[in-house]
């Protein structure tokens, strides 16, 4: 035989392994009534059937409710609740109540002025594995160096450096001579 015909004849070998495997499969582990049909021994226990569907009105009624039926009912109150709600409605955030026994206090306050943006001559980036250092008025800095007036580097990316003070965030891009400045939660 030359050496096509071995390669054709063990590739159907597996083939047809492969493919008795998979009908074995199918028959006895996917088709649970074929193996019913089939008795295994002569002294196999009878199948039972399955329980009939019983009507339940004629059932006595229930006093005790499990608490599985207890988490369900609950879960269809609140089911329910929702969708008795306005469809604008976001059934995520809870509603707020406001009464009007107390008077309604006023969170804001008035913004304070943010401080001068330090004049900085920002010149590059760059990045030694994780850690990210920027030139800045001929040094190099990292995050958590000090500057001028206080100012400490929070933020070094690509091609921007963010420096904060006093709650406000001062970021410098490449190539601008002026900061954007925002408060540091924003």
């Amino acid at each position: 035989m030359d050496k096509r015909k071995k390669r054709v004849l063990t590739v159907l070998a597996f083939g047809s392994c492969i493919l008795g495997w998979r009908l074995y499969v199918l028959f006895f582990e996917y088709l649970p009534n074929y193996r019913q049909r089939t008795p295994s021994t002569a002294n196999a226990a009878p199948v039972t059937p399955p329980p009939a569907f019983q009507n339940n009105a004629s059932l006595a009624p229930v006093t005790s409710v499990p608490k599985e039926q207890d988490a369900i009912a609950a879960l269809l109150e609140a089911q329910q609740e929702i969708a008795e709600r306005p469809w604008n409605d976001s059934p995520f955030i809870q509603p707020v109540i406001v009464s009007n026994d107390q008077p309604t206090i006023s969170t804001t306050a008035e913004p304070e002025e943010a401080p001068a943006s330090p004049s900085l001559r920002f010149v590059g980036v760059s990045r030694t594995g994780q850690q990210w250092l920027a030139a800045v008025d001929g040094r190099i800095v990292r995050v958590g160096d000090a500057l001028v007036d206080g100012f400490t580097v929070k933020e070094i990316g690509k091609d921007w450096i963010g420096i904060e003070a006093a709650g406000w965030r001062h970021t410098y891009h490449l190539g601008s001579e002026k900061a954007t400045v925002k408060r540091a939660t924003e």
